[in-house]
């Protein structure tokens, strides 16, 4: 079975540094559906 994993990977600067945040936006069972989540998720605070 194949599946599309989406992330949302950003860089972050707090008191501990510079580094890559990384959120888990959801696993998808079609290319389609992972390209709809990012259509309908790329206007949440926090995902531009």
């Amino acid at each position: 079975m194949k599946v599309y994993v989406l992330w949302h990977v950003y860089k972050l600067s707090d008191d501990i540094g510079e580094h890559d945040e990384e959120k888990l936006v959801g696993i998808y069972s079609t290319e389609k559906k992972a390209r709809d989540a990012i259509q309908n998720h790329k206007d949440l605070e926090g995902l531009e």
